[in-house]
């Protein structure tokens, strides 16, 4: 397994999963709970109607901060990584190092398709990777694993759930949602220029 083989790249030169978890979110691994949200930007306060508490396990640094909510006596991770594919995927690979095994990863993101409005949700049809994080995630040649412009699915049955759960939550919110299209990239400022390549 890929999460495996770079774990053990940090084994051989002494930093172990502890350290991980310990670099990344400033917390023991314990710490960390099952259930997992990440999001790049946006801090756990969007749930306040949601939840019974918010809990600050480390909140110091620019980037992953990390929060327990209490949700019908149930704790979950909430976990802010900042922006960007590398960030959040160093942040999914520390992950493996704690007891999370379900992520659901929320976020804005810049829309391209004009009948889509702020507030509303999109969930992916498929995501094309345009990010350089990605060649990392191979136990092969980095160098042969150019993913770039490749198009990710999402598992049918999560996504599928994800949809039932969507459709009923949106319809008592009276919010939009929609299957799109994602492109994954690693710098806001210079992905303007390219635009309608992206497109």
């Amino acid at each position: 397994m890929i999460y495996e083989y770079l774990i053990q790249g940090n084994k051989r030169f002494g930093i172990n999963k502890n350290d991980i978890c310990k670099t990344y979110f400033h917390c023991e691994p314990n710490e960390i709970y099952e259930n997992v949200i990440i999001a790049p930007m946006w801090e756990p306060n969007i749930f306040n109607k949601y939840v019974e508490s918010i809990d600050v396990i480390y909140d110091l640094s620019t980037v992953y901060k990390v929060w327990t909510l209490t949700i019908k006596n149930k704790k979950i991770t909430y976990i802010k990584t900042g922006m960007g594919a590398p960030l959040v995927m160093d942040a999914v690979m520390a992950l493996s190092c704690t007891p999370c095994r379900k992520i659901i990863f929320i976020g804005s993101v810049g829309g391209l398709d004009e009948k889509h409005k702020i507030g509303d949700i999109i969930i992916p049809e498929y995501s094309i990777s345009g990010d350089g994080a990605c060649r990392y995630l191979t136990n092969g040649n980095i160098i042969e694993n150019d993913c770039f412009g490749q198009k990710y699915y999402p598992n049918k049955k999560i996504e599928n759930d994800i949809i039932e759960k969507t459709k009923q939550i949106t319809k008592n919110e009276k919010v939009d949602w929609y299957i799109g299209k994602t492109f994954s990239i690693d710098t806001i400022v210079a992905q303007f220029a390219h635009i309608d390549k992206i497109i």
